[in-house]
């Protein structure tokens, strides 16, 4: 079976990547490509590597890094905009099954676009974020979606779309990839700060508070809509939709970038404000490899899930921790135990008072600390690999062919 996945990767991530690269644009496709997966953003071809583990062709579409997929137009003497490439690249790949890691970027109409392609027998997608109405209209063209929240699942079921609950994973790989380092930093987070109720807003609350409190933490963070001028631009644009809507004039505009943006917007968005210590204090995002090295570095890795997440365990740096041997120390979820042992393989915590009193613990019990970093290694490494995922994702494959 071949098996074609179509990924997007945060435009951060790829800011970052081609500063750092700016050659690689000079490249071939292949090339470019090869390059960009090897730098490990996201999922990079970590699905692809397992799935060829288990006897199938897999291939990775990227379908937002513009060099990249211009490189592949110019090759092959295609002219279009960017999603015109993707079916084109998809349509010259003779792909069994599509698999969508980005489900919110395209619309229902392509999606079916990719499903009428000759060799097309099964069409997946993907969500663990916030979703719109449009997002859930474009989900059902989908035969089934992955997502990492057992939240999700539920949500979708109630819609009647069919949901299989693959949790984020690590790829053992990595370790080899990343040097051997001392742990100089006590407490690190690494991770986005999106402006949002369902979002991140509680996330800021607790940096905030750990900061005030006097703990040594380091914070990387890719900040998103901090600036009062880009929420306005969302209110307005979230109160336009709304007349539209209620006038019945949306279908003269349903069209434009801008309208499709607004149905993204559940509710109004409301101003909020990092604060003056917690702005300070944060250093630039950092993302692949150098972003495993750091984590490796520290001591203990604080995680908090973004409110959308409810009350489940489901993000990605739990298992990026974990795996390069960093304690974990995260929010306590209904579903943390299905993953990890409280206590040996992690650190949990209730609330900001007890976050902070497991912060100083840990830094005054070091041999402790690497005895639950080491537990929770083993733990990823056994348990928590795309391998294993590959394997539940084409058990399920298998129901639907």
């Amino acid at each position: 079976m071949r098996l074609v996945k179509v990924a997007s990767y945060y435009n951060a991530a790829l800011d970052y990547y081609y500063m750092q690269y700016p050659q690689v644009k000079d490249l071939s496709y292949n090339e470019q490509l090869s390059h960009l997966l090897g730098f490990g953003l996201g999922w990079a071809d970590y699905y692809a590597k397992a799935l060829r583990q288990l006897g199938w062709e897999a291939y990775e579409i990227v379908a937002n890094a513009r060099p990249l997929q211009q490189a592949w137009a110019k090759e092959n003497n295609f002219q279009g905009n960017e999603t015109e490439i993707v079916l084109e690249q998809l349509r010259s790949l003779n792909p069994d099954i599509v698999w969508f890691q980005d489900s919110i970027s395209f619309e229902a109409d392509f999606f079916e676009a990719v499903r009428s392609l000759p060799t097309v027998k099964l069409l997946i997608g993907n969500s663990c974020a916030p979703y719109s109405q449009a997002n859930l209209r474009a989900f059902r063209t989908f035969d089934f979606l992955t997502t990492c929240s057992p939240k999700f699942v539920n949500e979708f079921s109630e819609y009647d779309i069919k949901a299989l609950l693959l949790y984020q994973a690590f790829d053992p790989d990595i370790v080899n990839h990343i040097k051997p380092s001392e742990k100089k930093i006590d407490v690190i987070f690494i991770g986005s700060l999106i402006i949002g109720r369902d979002y991140h807003n509680e996330r800021i609350d607790f940096l905030r508070h750990l900061l005030r409190s006097g703990v040594n933490l380091r914070i990387h963070a890719n900040i998103v809509g901090s600036r009062p001028m880009d929420i306005v631009k969302k209110q307005i644009l979230f109160v336009l939709r709304k007349i539209l809507d209620s006038t019945g004039l949306s279908s003269l505009v349903q069209n434009q970038v801008w309208y499709r943006k607004s149905l993204a917007l559940n509710e109004f968005p409301q101003l909020k404000f990092l604060g003056k210590q917690l702005r300070k204090n944060i250093k630039p995002p950092l993302f692949g490899i150098k972003m495993y090295q750091t984590l490796s570095s520290a001591k203990i890795c604080l995680n908090q899930h973004g409110t959308v997440a409810g009350p489940y365990a489901a993000n990605m740096r739990m298992f990026e921790t974990t795996g390069v041997g960093t304690v974990l120390l995260t929010d306590n979820k209904k579903n943390i135990r299905d993953l990890f042992i409280p206590d040996e393989e992690i650190v949990v915590y209730n609330d900001f008072n007890e976050a902070a009193e497991k912060i100083q613990w840990l830094l005054q019990n070091p041999e402790k600390a690497k005895q639950i970093a080491q537990a929770g290694q083993r733990r990823t490494l056994q348990d928590h690999t795309y391998l294993n995922r590959a394997r539940q994702l084409t058990q399920e494959i298998q129901k639907y062919l």
